[in-house]
């Protein structure tokens, strides 16, 4: 029956979906990378395992991609006029923000690429591959407004999509689900890196939705009035 297509759908891609972020917090997991490197040692560790994670990551996205695209669906709505274009700006300004972000960061040493090339290249460095993997703590510019500005913009994109569907719905419903654990998960990790540097920042900044920023918005854009 119809009923039960649409059940198993959202069944299916619940499933596919946890099972990605199972493989992301697993590999992104201190403990695992910590047992990686004992197998494999240090600089392997080091040159490697981030392009390695990257590479894995976008496969099982595809993956994840092309199980919802085959599963049995249904249009919960869809927008027209000015709707779907206010919406579409939602979106582009989610975009804009994700790049935005993206911008200060070191993109080629974040995919992995740039550790990889530097051992292939120079062979046993230890220490400049440290130096490679190194996180820097931004908290200026967009990362002062939210600590996690790239959820944030995914989430913009997400939910303000001018067509949805029964599928859409809850893949939307569970990454943000997931982006609710991955962030606190995230939050522990970077406590533990950099200490009351990073507890500072919780307290000035909000996780992923920036409503200090938002609150303080009309004040600032009064202020920047009388300056011009």
């Amino acid at each position: 029956m119809p009923g039960d297509f649409l059940i198993s759908g959202i069944v299916v891609s619940t499933l596919a979906l946890w099972c990605f972020a199972l493989l992301h917090s697993t590999l992104v997991s201190l403990s695992f990378q910590t047992r990686v490197e004992g197998r494999i040692g240090k600089d392997l560790m080091l040159a490697f395992y981030r392009l390695v994670f990257t590479v894995a990551s976008g496969v099982a996205l595809f993956a994840l991609g092309l199980v919802v695209h085959h599963l049995p669906n249904r249009t919960l709505y869809a927008t027209s006029g000015s709707l779907s274009w206010a919406l579409h700006s939602v979106q582009v300004i989610g975009l804009g923000l994700l790049l935005l972000s993206a911008r200060r960061m070191d993109l080629l040493r974040f995919i992995g690429l740039r550790q990889a090339v530097h051992f292939l290249l120079r062979g046993d460095v230890s220490e400049e591959l440290l130096r490679l993997r190194e996180e820097k703590l931004d908290t200026s510019g967009i990362y002062g407004a939210t600590r996690h500005p790239q959820y944030f913009s995914a989430l913009l994109m997400i939910w303000a999509a001018p067509a949805m569907s029964l599928t859409s719905l809850m893949l939307a419903v569970n990454t943000t689900l997931y982006f609710c654990i991955g962030s606190y998960l995230e939050e522990r990790r970077l406590v533990a890196q950099f200490g009351q540097r990073y507890v500072r920042y919780q307290r000035q900044a909000p996780s992923v939705f920036p409503w200090r920023w938002l609150l303080t918005l009309p004040q600032r854009l009064f202020c920047a009035r009388q300056d011009a």
